[in-house]
């Protein structure tokens, strides 16, 4: 269990987790097929078998500099070492290092300092945070709370982390037994036109695509996404369960999260707790 998440990262779901884990069916094998910063996995009970996948090299660079006994200490004492400061956020902008665990101090820089997009090069220093005490945070603070870097190296060991697609493994990992939990970068439609990943996914046909693929997976599947024709007449026609909730964006506008659950999964819960889908 973390505190805070390892990453202020784009979707990150690190407060949603507990609502997400609230509608996790008893599994053997988690799959996380877009796994970000990993909020849900770091939250969530230890399965026997857990895969994290990202097709983003610096974010699983990351997991893996983290969860590595070889690397973690070392990449938290240069966490621990680097100042909240314009200079580091300007260099964590500029082209990869080569060492992994610099490459991952600097990613882990670029997410804490940096405002708006995470893409390579893109960004705004985050300055001052909330400073009139009516709620927020002030980032430097932030930036010098060491305890979840280690609360995330321990809870990693055991995990496989590959930079690979979800649509390259998928199939391989499918089983009765299996919880893939998606979070994919959302439908550009209802997300809106910025460009918030390296990895983007905002097209309706990638989405189908994706929708396709699910529909076929011997497995219990959770999507997120906010609210879509696309979504609800691909998986609600199909026997797929939506729940929502509010929350706001980091925008601090309203937002509806939603989830869906293919009926496998439903099924799984309903034998748990049989009035949870009433």
């Amino acid at each position: 269990m973390i505190t805070r998440p390892v990453l202020k990262y784009n979707g990150g779901k690190f407060l949603l987790a507990p609502w997400i884990l609230s509608y996790f069916p008893e599994h053997d094998t988690f799959v996380d097929g877009f796994g970000g910063a990993a909020n849900v996995l770091l939250q969530k009970p230890r399965s026997r078998a857990e895969y994290y996948f990202d097709l983003d090299d610096d974010v699983t660079n990351f997991m893996q500099t983290l969860g590595n006994r070889n690397t973690a200490t070392e990449l938290i004492r240069r966490i621990r070492w680097t100042p909240y400061a314009r200079d580091v956020f300007e260099w964590s902008l500029s082209k990869p290092v080569e060492d992994e665990i610099d490459r991952a101090l600097q990613f882990c820089a670029k997410c804490w300092m940096g405002l708006g997009q995470k893409k390579q090069g893109t960004g705004t220093f985050r300055v001052s945070g909330n400073l009139d005490k009516s709620g927020g945070h002030i980032p430097a603070k932030l930036w010098s709370d060491l305890k979840s870097y280690y609360q995330a190296a321990e809870r990693l060991r055991g995990v496989v982390i590959e930079s690979k697609s979800f649509f390259d493994v998928a199939e391989k990992l499918a089983r009765p037994n299996t919880l893939f939990f998606l979070d994919p970068p959302y439908l550009g439609a209802v997300r809106g036109s910025g460009n918030l990943y390296t990895h983007e996914m905002k097209s309706a046909i990638e989405h189908e695509r994706l929708l396709k693929l699910i529909l076929g997976l011997d497995g219990m599947v959770i999507i997120c996404g906010y609210p879509s024709d696309l979504y609800s007449s691909t998986l609600e026609t199909n026997g797929w369960v939506m729940k929502t909730k509010q929350t706001r964006d980091n925008k601090r506008r309203e937002r509806t999260e939603a989830i869906w659950l293919n009926p496998l999964c439903v099924a799984k819960l309903e034998e748990k707790s049989p009035r949870l889908f009433e």
